[in-house]
């Protein structure tokens, strides 16, 4: 599965010794089965298979869990595995 975006910097904010980029996205291509709606968006995740990128120190890529941790809201504090 692929999603692919290409990113254009529209600001950089200095932030705690490290730089934060807001980025608009630009050039979106995304593999028809991944916007398949009766498909659960947890699957959707799960085959899309997200990264993200910690530039600090070496700048390893990370796998993103396509685990639902609750919803917009729902959260009261940090889950325990989280904190």
């Amino acid at each position: 599965m692929t999603a692919l975006f290409r990113l254009e910097v529209k600001k950089t904010i200095p932030l705690l010794g490290n730089t934060v980029f807001l980025c608009k996205m630009r050039n979106t291509l995304v593999d028809k089965r991944l916007m398949d709606e009766s498909v659960p968006l947890e699957e959707r995740v799960r085959m899309a298979a997200p990264v993200v990128c910690l530039a600090a120190g070496e700048g390893a890529y990370y796998p993103v869990r396509a685990e639902a941790m609750g919803t917009m809201g729902e959260w009261k504090s940090i889950p325990p595995r989280l904190a």
